[in-house]
Formats: C-alpha cells, structure tokens, sequence
C-alpha cells in the first residue's frame, strides 16, 4: 500500500518566442526514470509549457523516478533563476498527500500561480 499523494508541477513561460527553446528543454531533459510520462503540453493563449499530473501515487524523495524529477528540477531552476530567464522561465508544484494538512507547494519566485489548492465543503447525503 503505501502513502499515495497528488502531485502536480507546470513548468512554463508567457514568452511565446521562449516557447521552442523551452519545449528542447523539457525534451531533452525530462526524466526517462519510472513513470514520469503523465504530462500534457498547455494550450493557453498566455502559457506555453507542461503540466505534469500524477493521482495517487507514492512520492517518496528516496525513490528514483522522485529523484529523477527534482534533478530536472533543479536543471530547470538553474536557467530559471539566471539573470537571462528570470522573468520568462516558471515552475510550479504541488502536493497533496492523504492526511488533510499534508500539502507541499513550491515553485520560482516570479511565477504566475497557475497552480492553486481549493477547499471546498461537500454534503453527501
């Protein structure tokens, strides 16, 4: 079994012309460990990028495909925090794991929040 999670990261820009160095990027970078595949390219007038998406799954730091991700992540960051991509490059991420106050979000400083966690109240009856 295991403690399973939501996990959810974009990584994109509003620049369209950074849109083909981007997609290089993502593709010539993104992890072929595990079952990384779950990501759709957006199709925004304003974010060109990817929207990863994984449900119930494990995400442990220890695990290799985990590893792998946050590598990318920090390759990506590297180009998204220099002085030349600072304001064109995004990363955001998400978790929400099973226990109801487990949620991780992170991301660059100068993102555009396209990702966000909503309550809400629900009556079953």
């Amino acid at each position: 079994m295991g403690y399973r999670s939501e996990v959810v990261a974009a990584f994109y820009t509003t620049n369209k012309d950074e849109a083909p160095l981007l997609k290089l990027f993502i593709e010539e970078n993104w992890p072929k460990e595990g079952n990384l595949t779950a990501y759709e390219w957006i199709k925004s007038d304003e974010h060109f990028g990817i929207i990863f998406h994984e449900e119930d799954v494990k995400w442990y730091e220890s695990y290799p495909e985990v590893q792998a991700f946050d590598a990318f992540t920090e390759k990506f960051m590297e180009i998204a925090d220099s002085e030349e991509k600072r304001y064109n490059w995004f990363y955001e991420f998400v978790r929400i794991g099973e226990e109801y106050q487990d949620i991780e979000t992170k991301g660059s400083y100068y993102s555009n929040n396209i990702l966000s966690v909503s309550r809400a109240i629900l009556v079953d009856v």
